[in-house]
């Protein structure tokens, strides 16, 4: 990802390229767990402009224990996938 910023010539100006590759690398799923750090860390990924659009459904948790109990099964899936690896 970095290889690309620097070929498109948004390097030079750091703070601006690498937020956008922060970005980018925790709101795509990992080949190893199959979720997204931004997943794994808030409970669900992050909503992009392009879902809005599309209409493209969210998984929506209601209360607190169920938004804990969703985000330790992820974390467990995560685990376990990478124990796999």
């Amino acid at each position: 990802m970095l290889r690309a910023c620097i070929l498109a010539g948004i390097a030079p100006n750091w703070p601006v390229a690498l937020a956008y590759v922060e970005f980018a690398i925790n709101s795509a799923a990992s080949a190893t767990t199959g979720k997204a750090p931004f997943e794994l860390l808030y409970g669900s990924n992050v909503r992009l402009p392009l879902d809005l659009a599309l209409d493209i459904p969210q998984n929506e948790v209601t209360n607190a224990p169920e938004f804990i109990h969703h985000v330790q099964d992820t974390v467990q899936q995560a685990q376990e996938a990478m124990s796999r690896a």
